[in-house]
């Protein structure tokens, strides 16, 4: 299984506030895992999450509004794919 990290880690590794956190997952920047624990739900973010909240954190570092920010990564993370594919397939 892999490793998921909570937003307090989350928040460490990116030096991020929790606030600034819950709002990208809130406008859709990332879709954390919902684990429910009784009455309480707890958010966990996958290694493939912290690596695309980086690159964003990059990007707003360097003055883009977090939304084109998440729109550029998401572009660069398809645009790998696809040439992952492709080397895949004519090998």
């Amino acid at each position: 299984m892999p490793k998921q990290l909570g937003p307090k880690e989350v928040c460490r590794l990116l030096n991020l506030s929790h606030r600034q956190l819950d709002y990208w997952v809130l406008i859709g920047v990332v879709k954390p895992l919902l684990e429910p624990h009784g009455k309480k739900i707890f958010k966990r973010f996958t290694d493939e999450d912290l690596s695309f909240l980086k690159e964003v954190k990059t990007l707003t570092d360097e003055g883009f509004l977090v939304s084109k920010a998440a729109q550029k990564v998401r572009e660069s993370w398809s645009k790998r794919t696809e040439q992952d594919g492709k080397e895949g397939s004519t090998a």
